[in-house]
């Protein structure tokens, strides 16, 4: 039989089993992005179930954009999930009674015992029209600026931010200021507004503004998703998994005068090495890679760790 032939006699067969019911075709329209379907052919734009490929995989929800669990659900987590810790992993799941960590309470960012971050510190882009964007996120070992409440503000103009924990939703309201008090007054149309929130038992963090979400945030897989590399919203006090290096050029200070351990985040020298302030990233350090000062191996002994 001519290859021709084999391929359309293929074809009858499968729409054959299509129309008998043992296949369910895919249905453009039905909230999820099936077999078949594609961005390209069934757009969340035209009331179709697939968003824009670079959106999914992100770590952010954009519902806006039209995402969901269904068409994306490693960005968008059902709300029934919750975290447990399974062989010292921090996993999401939806069946209660996994072994390993008994209560979500135990499980944070993959190694609960080792991170060290006490607030979580946001950018929020925010736009007059109520679209609200990720500019920055971190982990930071300072405590938080800003506390949660047991309820939103609805008023006019406020946006709401839902952080849902192991023991429930603690939420924080802010109205952003879309203007510069110049002169002349400068109107903007968009401004980035910075939240400092308590990081021990966050899971998601949701964006509301006159009752619509607009911005989900899934923050174990942001903050540290365990797979040995340390991502770009990762650090060594939400991850240390993942990222090893504490004194890392990651925006956090964490080295004092005198410790012997070189952080460039604690300076504002332009490298003048005779800037008194300049400390230990000009002298023998512990982290320099180099065998030096009072080391007996490199970066170890004397005032450093132990070899």
């Amino acid at each position: 039989m001519k290859p021709v032939h084999i391929a359309l006699l293929v074809s009858l067969l499968l729409f054959a089993v299509v129309l008998s019911g043992c296949v369910n075709p895919s249905v453009c329209g039905n909230g999820i992005c099936e077999l078949g379907e594609s961005y390209k052919n069934c757009p969340v734009e035209s009331g179709g179930d697939c968003p824009p490929p670079e959106l999914c995989g992100d770590g952010q929800c954009d519902t806006v954009s039209g995402e969901n669990h269904d068409n994306c659900p490693e960005d968008c987590v059902q709300p029934e999930t919750h975290s447990e810790c399974i062989d010292y992993q921090c996993v999401l799941v939806s069946e209660p009674g996994i072994s390993g960590c008994s209560v979500d309470a135990d499980c944070f960012l993959g190694l609960p015992s080792a991170a060290q971050a006490e607030s979580i510190e946001l950018g929020l882009l925010v736009s007059d029209a109520g679209k609200v964007t990720l500019s920055s996120l971190m982990a930071s070992p300072s405590l938080p600026t800003d506390e949660l409440s047991g309820a939103p503000v609805n008023d006019d103009g406020y946006f709401s931010l839902a952080v849902t924990t192991a023991t429930g939703i603690g939420y924080y309201s802010f109205k952003p200021e879309f203007m510069l008090f110049t002169n002349p007054p400068i109107i903007l149309d968009e401004t980035i507004y910075p939240v400092s929130i308590p990081f021990f038992g966050a899971r998601t963090i949701d964006v509301d503004f006159e009752g619509s979400e607009r911005l989900s945030l899934n923050i174990p897989f942001l903050l540290c998703n365990s797979n040995s590399v340390c991502d770009s919203y990762e650090n060594f006090f939400s991850c240390p998994s993942d990222c090893t290096d504490a004194y890392a050029e990651d925006d956090i200070c964490n080295s004092e005068y005198d410790d012997y351990y070189c952080d460039w985040d604690c300076y504002w020298t332009d490298g003048d090495e005779t800037d008194p302030e300049a400390g230990e990233c000009f002298k023998p350090n512990c982290n320099d890679g180099v065998m030096n000062g009072e080391e007996v191996g490199v970066d170890c002994g004397g005032p450093c760790k132990e070899c």
